[in-house]
């Protein structure tokens, strides 16, 4: 175990009564690319929310929950203060089991677009080296990803809301109320978001220089250059997967 593993634990645990207080835990049931990082920024830069980042961690254990308000402990104003401790799941190797909590958690499931994801998850890929034969597997991620949306929003049993990231993007103000009524936060969600010093690091979130400036910033349409990159999926079985997705999310 590192140092900073060491202090976090550390300081965990002399201030252990504190840190057992009860706060409900909340999570971004989403897939990759679909603005869950500026999500988790918004809703961490509120006081009553504790989390900014993906913490890669199961819940299907109480050594779970422990571990991660010792990782989130280190943001100690922000922690003092919450209701909710923040996470976001998007990979299928990560399962909550509702069973572990002694309140049960809400949900946030989130849902892009097929097109803009795809070009933007193909992009990171080619970003970390990859080739672009090796696309294919990020079709498959999209459409299991959604599949287990799908089946998770009919099986756990706490509070749920959908939101469209592109109304998230677009129709930010409307959007951000819809989560403040439903997590029933004493303040509004604001727009303008504070940023960390992981912010934009690669295996914490959103690596794009889009997620430091602190703000929501409009999407652009793609480029012919950009839509070029899809030539190589199916994408008429990513559109079926994400309209599937969408008829039962909304």
């Amino acid at each position: 175990m590192n140092a900073d593993k060491v202090k976090r634990y550390w300081n965990f645990l002399s201030h252990f009564n504190r840190s057992l207080e009860d706060k409900k835990n909340v999570f971004i049931i989403s897939h990759m690319r679909s603005r869950s990082t500026l999500l988790s920024h918004v809703l961490a830069s509120h006081q009553q929310i504790c989390g900014h980042r993906e913490l890669h961690s199961s819940y299907t254990k109480k050594i779970h929950l422990f571990k991660t308000r010792a990782s989130l402990y280190r943001e100690n104003d922000s922690f003092e203060s919450a209701d909710y401790l923040l996470d976001k799941l998007l990979h299928g190797r990560l399962i909550i089991d509702e069973r572990i909590f002694k309140t049960l958690p809400s949900y946030i499931f989130l849902l892009r677009q097929p097109e803009q994801t795809m070009v933007s998850m193909i992009k990171m890929h080619l970003s970390d080296k990859n080739s672009l034969d090796t696309v294919k597997k990020l079709e498959d991620y999209y459409v299991e990803r959604t599949e287990y949306m799908v089946d998770s929003w009919h099986k756990f049993e706490g509070d749920k809301i959908y939101i469209s990231s592109e109304k998230l993007a677009n129709n930010t103000q409307e959007t951000l109320s819809d989560i403040t009524t439903f997590l029933g936060l004493t303040q509004p969600l604001s727009e303008n978001y504070d940023t960390y010093k992981d912010t934009g690091k690669g295996g914490i979130g959103d690596p794009s220089s889009n997620i430091t400036t602190g703000k929501i910033i409009k999407p652009k349409p793609l480029s012919e250059e950009s839509k070029a990159l899809l030539q190589r999926l199916d994408m008429q079985r990513i559109e079926d997967a994400y309209l599937k997705a969408l008829d039962s999310l909304s």
